[in-house]
């Protein structure tokens, strides 16, 4: 509908009278209005305010800080290695640092040349611990029987940082034969990692030296 364009008098003079009512009556009406939304301003700046909206950004930041300098502790570790293992070669290659992952392959040869042995190795940060996980593959990447069962191993970096720079990985299942993993640098060109076995085997470690070389040299 559309509004009338013109008024008779009368219905001006009541129109007027009215309107006089609404204005005195509006006007108390606008008053109260004015004063409900600056107090329902008052109480939302007021909740704003105390809203801890930056607290998830704040934790957020300080784990993601955490986990990059988790990661940062085995940056030595990259890069492509060479090394001997009972007299035959043994070689491993780890990736850059990417997505919060570092990966390692490692591939160990038997006295013919042909390969025996091939390790996947997964470094993943959490909030808690920085992870190291292990499957062994036979030649043509059959996953090891052992490991089908009771899935691949694990071992957890030490929380405080080896003063040599050593990187001591932990396992919480020495039942499997393994009790720790252990890298140390000399320099920046040789790698000497350790393979521990539990208290009471009877088993000295394995030292494995690896060099640092150019891949595919």
């Amino acid at each position: 509908m559309t509004r009338p364009e013109t008024s008779s008098p009368n219905l001006a003079s009541s129109a007027n009278s009215a309107s006089s009512a609404r204005s005195a009556g509006g006007t108390r009406v606008r008053v109260l209005l004015a004063v409900g939304v600056l107090a329902s301003a008052s109480a939302a700046a007021a909740y704003e305010w105390s809203e801890p909206a930056a607290r998830p950004a704040s934790g957020q930041a300080a784990t993601e800080a955490s986990v990059e300098a988790q990661l940062a502790r085995c940056a030595p570790l990259i890069g492509y290695w060479r090394g001997q293992l009972g007299g035959t070669p043994i070689e491993e290659a780890w990736l850059p640092e990417a997505g919060g992952n570092i990966t390692g392959v490692l591939r160990w040869y038997d006295d013919a040349g042909a390969v025996r042995m091939h390790e996947l190795i997964s470094i993943d940060a959490t909030e808690q611990d920085l992870r190291y996980t292990l499957r062994h593959f036979s030649p043509g990447l059959a996953p090891w029987e052992s490991e089908l069962e009771a899935g691949p191993m694990v071992f957890i970096l030490d929380e405080q940082p080896d003063p040599d720079g050593r990187l001591i990985w932990n396992t919480n299942e020495p039942e499997r034969g393994v009790a720790r993993i252990v890298y140390a640098f000399p320099d920046e060109d040789q790698m000497l990692a350790s393979i521990e076995f539990p208290e009471g085997s009877g088993q000295p470690p394995v030292v494995i030296p690896f060099e640092r070389v150019e891949a595919g040299l």
